[in-house]
């Protein structure tokens, strides 16, 4: 299981340690499980803060901004 992780991490140019130490600490903190989406690999983004979210990441942003943006329509 630990390995299927920091393969994702992987894929999504994450930092597996980051990314397990931060995730750990958002469900201690009580991150509630329906929005358990939120704490994947691919929402993650890099610690340094002018790089880029994952191709990933970007796409889910852009997929969530378009189905938000449509409530309103």
């Amino acid at each position: 299981m630990l390995a299927s992780v920091v393969a994702a991490c992987k894929l999504n140019d994450v930092n597996p340690v980051a990314y397990i130490a931060e995730t750990l600490e958002s469900m201690i903190a009580g991150h509630p499980q329906s929005k358990i989406e939120h704490l994947m690999p691919w929402r993650f983004f890099k610690e340094d803060e002018n790089a880029e979210p994952s191709r990933v990441a970007r796409e889910y942003q852009a997929t969530k901004m378009l189905s938000d943006n449509s409530r309103w329509n």
